[in-house]
């Protein structure tokens, strides 16, 4: 069954030339206690993509304008902001990238989490300095108590983005939306939190939108996967079926691009990214595509292809077989 439906999103930014569209996604849904990862380069749109489930965009200029964003059969999308208030935290929990960017230096790093306890159960005092002190033991921060009262700056990148995570499951949520939430870490730290990610999940049957942009961790992290490019899911299906025989081309270039022992010169996609404003028609990868022909820049493809395994591509036959 479906947590997150996500359906005809568009999300768009107000320029002095009018409304600009940065995603247009068909379709994106997350089962209920399951980890997705939503993956592709910088400015595909995936982080707007995991900010439009709760409106929590950057700028005031951008904005969700139109799409359903169903939540446990719920229509986020209609809410108005006091009721996303409630949303936010309870249902829906985030981890960003840069926790330095979430956290304020001039408080304590307990602060901000037993704010959250009292706002969204109810706990004050005692009570919260209790619970915030098993969170922090729960995503297994050394001397969790002593800890409550120390400053950001004082903290490690791996321990700021523990403190994180503790308030994003502060509240329980159904939704966890990581976004590239071990990107600035080092790799045995990355290797940490990705593990603690994975046993909270399980532990509480939460239900992760984990974005990011690394293969790598994907392969190992994730039961499903969707490609994003030029805002828009391209490809999705299991892990394992979209990494061993991907059906767009666009996935396979980017499985050619990962760096391997002795490959000697990287692989690099050709040419650049289309901004999703920018596409009158077709296929949003055709002046990139080595598989272009005349019909990909004239239609633009559905996601559709055998069972669950699925490709926005009017050749992904061909592809599938090179």
């Amino acid at each position: 069954m479906a947590l997150l439906s996500m359906r005809g999103v568009h999300v768009v930014v107000d320029t002095a030339e009018g409304p600009r569209t940065l995603v247009r996604l068909s379709e994106l849904e997350l089962a209920e206690g399951e980890m997705l990862g939503l993956v592709g380069e910088t400015g595909s749109g995936k982080t707007l993509t995991g900010l439009a489930v709760t409106r929590v965009f950057p700028t005031p200029s951008i904005r969700l304008q139109g799409g359903s964003i169903e939540l446990g059969g719920r229509d986020l999308a209609g809410l108005g902001e006091r009721e996303l208030l409630a949303v936010r935290g309870r249902e829906v929990g985030v981890v960003f990238q840069d926790p330095n960017a979430s956290l304020n230096p001039v408080f304590p790093v307990g602060r901000p989490l037993m704010d959250l306890l009292g706002l969204h159960r109810s706990l004050r005092g005692q009570a919260a300095v209790a619970e915030a002190v098993r969170l922090f033991q729960r995503v297994e921060l050394p001397d969790a108590a002593a800890l409550l009262s120390r400053y950001p700056h004082e903290l490690s990148g791996g321990q700021r983005q523990r403190v994180m995570i503790a308030m994003a499951i502060a509240a329980g949520p159904k939704l966890l939306v990581a976004d590239e939430p071990t990107t600035a870490l080092d790799v045995t730290v990355q290797a940490e939190l990705l593990r603690l990610l994975d046993d909270l999940r399980r532990e509480a049957g939460m239900s992760v939108l984990f974005i990011t942009h690394n293969l790598g961790v994907v392969a190992h992290m994730v039961e499903r996967v969707a490609i994003m490019y030029a805002g828009d899911v391209v490809e999705t299906g299991p892990t394992r079926a979209v990494l061993k025989e991907p059906r767009h081309p666009y996935t396979r270039l980017l499985l050619e691009a990962v760096p391997r022992q002795g490959q000697g010169r990287l692989k690099a996609i050709a040419g650049t990214a289309v901004p999703r404003s920018e596409i009158a028609q077709g296929c949003a990868f055709a002046s990139r595509c080595p598989f272009a022909q005349d019909r990909c820049r004239a239609i633009e493809p559905a996601l559709e292809g055998p069972g669950v395994h699925r490709a926005a591509c009017l050749r992904q036959e061909e592809v599938l077989h090179v």
